[in-house]
């Protein structure tokens, strides 16, 4: 199924975050302004409240929102800018309070809300907490490109720039115990393995997709899909190979529906360890683009959010979000 905006301008969603109560937040930006040519981007807000998506209060005065995490129905977070200036803003049920971020000058790239209240955020591969008052920088030894939550179990993945190799780590409530890496077969002449996304299922549970490419031209050998799982204990992996490009923009562990990913026009999903294509339903001569998804808590209800546009500039973007049942 799929919902979209009427819009008479562009606009797109780029993150969705569900909660324990079925309601759901997803967050974008669009054009608005005078007829016919609106020229200014501002956020773009709704809410799924257990039967349809609703247009919701945006905060004031942002470009857009990127990123949404939740600890709760009056802890909801959007992060997002204004000109080049990042912006945090937090609904506590009924109205946005915009904050400045941890780091003044670079963008909010993931957050996860904690069931204890506090929200993580990831700026400049860095780690930032929100104690309830204010932002305190956490000492992370790696550089973070994303982290993910479940019951309170907090994951963050990177690269240790000195080693050169991928990291991963989890959060004890005081501070990081990393995680050994196995070893990585040899598949390119000059590799580099990179962990890009992360899924916490749960204790013992967790999920990590990259890729092991080269730094080379376009006629270079395709590089290898890298998916790895935590068991408590040590970490198991799988490759496979590329067989087009995807930018995977986010994984989804729920333990009634699997392993899900989201990237590019695509959602993929885990069979047999390896990535199989899911049907995306279009909207007539328009091309999707998928930016997040995320499977309902104890549900196997999935949504994936995003736009679909005319490859050749000829329609206006239009903000979409799809909805399946994965069982």
């Amino acid at each position: 199924m799929i919902a979209r905006n009427t819009f008479r301008s562009d606009s797109v969603l780029y993150d969705v975050e569900s909660l324990a109560d079925g309601t759901a937040w997803a967050v974008g930006a669009r054009l608005v302004g005078s007829a016919p040519n609106p020229t200014r981007w501002c956020a773009l807000v709704e809410r799924w409240n257990g039967h349809a998506w609703k247009l919701m209060p945006a905060p004031a005065g942002l470009d857009d929102l990127t990123v949404v995490a939740v600890a709760g129905r009056s802890q909801v977070w959007a992060f997002g800018g204004h000109d080049s200036t990042p912006y945090a803003a937090r609904w506590d049920g009924r109205q946005w309070t915009v904050t400045a971020t941890g780091d003044k000058n670079t963008r909010v790239t993931d957050a996860v809300g904690m069931p204890n209240g506090e929200v993580w955020a990831v700026q400049a591969a860095q780690l930032w907490r929100w104690d309830g008052s204010a932002w305190l920088k956490t000492p992370v030894p790696f550089r973070v490109t994303a982290i993910d939550q479940r019951r309170g179990e907090l994951w963050a993945i990177g690269d240790d720039t000195v080693e050169d190799v991928p990291a991963a780590a989890r959060w004890n409530g005081a501070s990081w115990t990393m995680t050994r890496m196995p070893d990585f077969p040899q598949v390119l002449a000059e590799q580099h393995v990179v962990l890009k996304q992360v899924a916490v299922g749960g204790r013992g549970d967790v999920w990590a997709q990259g890729d092991i490419s080269a730094d080379c031209d376009e006629n270079c050998s395709p590089g290898r899909i890298l998916v790895m799982h935590w068991n408590g204990g040590k970490w198991s992996y799988w490759l496979q190979r590329h067989t087009e490009p995807v930018l995977v923009s986010r994984i989804e562990r729920r333990r009634l529906t699997g392993l899900w990913s989201a990237g590019d026009d695509v959602v993929l999903y885990m069979s047999d360890g390896r990535w199989a294509r899911a049907i995306v339903p279009g909207i007539r001569h328009l091309d999707n683009h998928v930016h997040d998804v995320v499977v309902r808590q104890g549900s196997a209800r999935l949504w994936a959010v995003g736009s679909v546009s005319d490859e050749n500039g000829s329609s206006h973007s239009i903000s979409v979000i799809w909805t399946a049942l994965t069982v």
